[in-house]
């Protein structure tokens, strides 16, 4: 959850928008462009992992310089967008993001001077952060002005995405949380999720949750209690309270000595695993291993990592453990069959990307004075829960089949549109004319009986099933 006057890498590099001459027809976008925490596009970068790792940009389908009429196919079959990953954020929610800088300066003030150099500060943290990771200190949220310049940038933006996220899940999600409950957030830094799961499920207010925050820094602990009380004065109503903090300095491993009703991690494991000579499947074991002896017996699981292929990896192996151990998915996955999007080399990877239109605006200025400018923001997640938690997914009749959409709108041939998704099926290419309603993490519900799948098409260049919508 993390980052001289030198500018990164990719720091002033921005994806250019060509158009043949004589021509209107643009290029169609990549199926994924955006990072966790950098610019609009970018070079790859070398090393996928961190907080800042840069995502890898899909080909996409070549298409003539004329423009293509889309043809609707004959088999094109009924369909329904449903709720989504990312959802609009509450006014509540966007109020408490657009303040976060002035909650910031409220516990932890700069002076004018400072405020005037943050940029370059934010600039040289995300450098460490990505391009210079093998030669940050361990230690590195130990300084003052690191701290600083994570909690005004890249905090705000794991808010932003954390939110996101948590928001939109369904109603009861977290009926399982009662008074006196334990929540453990490992690698907690400046309590960035606590804070998310405080402003974005208003429901937990009620409970007297005993929440553990656990980090390598002392100081970086006692900043996030302060920002996180600052934040539940500004939302606690009557018959609340806030959240009983304790913070306990030390490396993943560090003794717990109460068991953990929920047990979060964001953004930790690509940090934990950057020296690691180990494979991801044998790293994602050890991990998962330790997470689990941190639990209760009726315990659920949020983990949280960079929406880039390394990252997204490890979600793949920690949600097919969390299955074997018998969890119910709750999200983002519309079946609890092998992950058809494992992020293995050369193959797709599961993350889901949302626009910045509703980020706070003097964010976003932030982050053009820093050189990040940023139009997405990308996650990748798995929320298991106890399997007696109540909440029964919702069943695939036979003749629907629930999709969990999971890239950007694709250029195919003929002027048509295309979405990658995940199914009981496994992976499938959504295509239309309009694909009207669906966007990165939809869940779309489609009437086809499950006799046509023997039938599909195959897409040419992945080999996924193929599906027209009406």
């Amino acid at each position: 959850m993390n980052k001289n006057e030198k500018k990164p890498f990719y720091a002033d590099i921005m994806a250019k928008k060509t158009a043949k001459s004589g021509s209107a027809a643009k290029k169609p976008a990549s199926d994924s462009k955006s990072d966790v925490s950098s610019s609009k596009a970018g070079k790859k970068s070398k090393n996928q992992g961190g907080r800042a790792g840069l995502e890898k940009a899909e080909k996409p389908y070549k298409q003539s310089d004329a423009k293509p009429v889309a043809v609707k196919s004959a088999n094109a079959v009924k369909y329904e967008a449903k709720t989504g990953i990312f959802m609009p954020l509450s006014e509540q929610t966007k109020r408490l993001l657009e303040g976060f800088d002035e909650i910031i300066q409220s516990v932890s003030p700069l002076n004018s001077k400072q405020l005037s150099t943050l940029p370059y500060k934010i600039r040289d943290l995300s450098h460490e952060l990505t391009d210079a990771r093998g030669k940050r200190r361990m230690g590195y949220m130990n300084s003052k002005e690191s701290v600083s310049a994570y909690v005004r940038y890249f905090s705000w933006w794991n808010l932003y995405r954390l939110c996101g996220v948590l928001e939109p899940l369904p109603a009861k999600a977290f009926d399982f949380l009662g008074d006196g409950d334990t929540v453990l957030d490992i690698g907690s830094g400046p309590l960035t999720a606590i804070i998310a799961l405080w402003v974005s499920r208003p429901e937990l207010r009620k409970k007297k949750l005993n929440i553990i925050v656990t980090d390598l820094s002392h100081s970086v602990l006692q900043l996030g209690e302060e920002l996180y009380m600052a934040v539940a004065a500004r939302t606690c109503s009557e018959g609340e309270e806030p959240w009983r903090i304790t913070r306990v300095k030390g490396t993943f491993g560090v003794e717990i000595r109460q068991k953990a009703s929920l047990v979060i991690c964001a953004n930790m494991i690509n940090e934990l695993v950057q020296d690691s000579e180990r494979t991801p499947d044998e790293d994602a074991k050890s991990i998962q291993k330790k997470l689990l002896a941190y639990a209760a017996e009726k315990a659920a699981f949020f983990v949280v990592e960079p929406g880039v292929p390394r990252g997204s990896r490890f979600i793949s192996l920690f949600r097919d453990g969390f299955i074997r151990k018998g969890f119910y998915i709750c999200s983002p996955c519309p079946h609890c069959d092998a992950c058809v999007f494992p992020g293995t080399r050369n193959a797709k990877w599961c993350h889901f990307v949302r626009g910045t239109d509703e980020a706070p605006a003097a964010l976003a200025k932030r982050s053009e004075a820093a050189g990040l400018p940023k139009d997405r923001a990308a996650i990748a997640f798995v929320l298991a829960l106890p399997s007696d938690c109540g909440l029964a997914k919702e069943n695939d009749a036979k003749d629907a089949l629930q999709v969990r959409v999971v890239s950007d709108s694709i250029a195919l041939p003929d002027g048509l549109k295309g979405r990658y998704g995940c199914s009981r099926w496994g992976a499938v290419l959504l295509t239309g004319c309009r694909l009207k309603g669906i966007r990165s993490g939809s869940l779309v519900s489609i009437k086809i009986a499950e006799s046509k799948k023997a039938a599909l098409p195959k897409d040419s260049k992945t080999g996924f099933l193929t599906i027209a919508l009406d």
